[in-house]
C-alpha cells in the first residue's frame, strides 16, 4: 500500500487600500473570532494577540481577510513592484 500526498496551492489576489490599520485587535470585539477564522493573520497565520493592529485586504473571488503588520507591509512591496 502507498500514501500519495497532494498539496494544493491557491492562489488569492487582494486589494490593500489602506496604509493605517483597519482596526486593533481586540477579543471582546472580535467574539467567536476563532471560529469564523479571524484570529490570525491569513497569510502566515499568526496568532493576534489583544492591542495588535490588523489590516485588511479585499479579496477578488474570495472573501476579504485580515492581515498582521508584517504580511500587510509585505503585500504593500509586492503591490508597488507591479
Amino acid at each position: 500500500m502507498i500514501t500519495i500526498k497532494k498539496t494544493v496551492t491557491t492562489s488569492y489576489n487582494f486589494a490593500l487600500p489602506y496604509v493605517t490599520p483597519f482596526a486593533k485587535y481586540d477579543e471582546r470585539v472580535f467574539k467567536n473570532a476563532e471560529r469564523r477564522g479571524i484570529n490570525k493573520c491569513f497569510w502566515c497565520n499568526e496568532q493576534f494577540y489583544d492591542g495588535q493592529d490588523v489590516y485588511i485586504g479585499f479579496g477578488k473571488g474570495t472573501k476579504n481577510r485580515l492581515f498582521c503588520k508584517k504580511c500587510y507591509e509585505k503585500g504593500l512591496e509586492q503591490e508597488a513592484e507591479s
